[in-house]
């Protein structure tokens, strides 16, 4: 299985044209105010450009396998509020390290934190945790 490297929540992923990565704002916390009077339906969001950047190495043993990945986003109470779809993982001896960039349009709005689960598997095969990355989430209402 690849090594991982960095898996990790941040505001923007920016890719030079030189190849190298910075990851702007990572994410610790997030902060939603809401008016008071506010009725959410069950399953709200706001929305909110972010990303999950996660960079992977290759090891020998792996040579000629096919692996993927997917992150899903958990609520305190265990829901999946959202995830990504399957996403190939491309290292090889020529390559070793391989880079997966997600961008995401909006944060659920639940009461507790967040949690980022890593997932990956060889191709067609049970899905393993990597990693996990937590995200403290206040909620306030009557804020202006």
């Amino acid at each position: 299985m690849p090594q991982l490297l960095i898996f990790l929540a941040c505001e923007k992923v920016i890719t030079s044209t030189e190849g190298t990565i910075t990851a702007v704002t990572i994410l610790e916390r997030l902060d939603i105010n809401l008016p008071a009077e506010a009725k959410l339906p069950e399953r709200a969001a706001v929305p909110m450009y972010w990303s999950t950047l996660t960079v992977w190495h290759w090891v020998p043993e792996d040579e000629g396998l096919v692996f993927e990945q997917t992150v899903q986003m958990v609520t305190a109470s265990g829901e999946v509020a959202m995830h990504s779809g399957p996403t190939d993982i491309k290292v090889t001896s020529e390559k070793p390290r391989f880079r997966v960039t997600e961008i995401n349009h909006q944060v659920p709005i639940t009461d507790g934190n967040l949690t980022l689960k890593l997932m990956i598997r060889e191709k067609d095969k049970e899905w393993i945790v990597k990693a996990e990355y937590p995200i403290e989430v206040a909620v306030t209402r009557g804020m202006p």
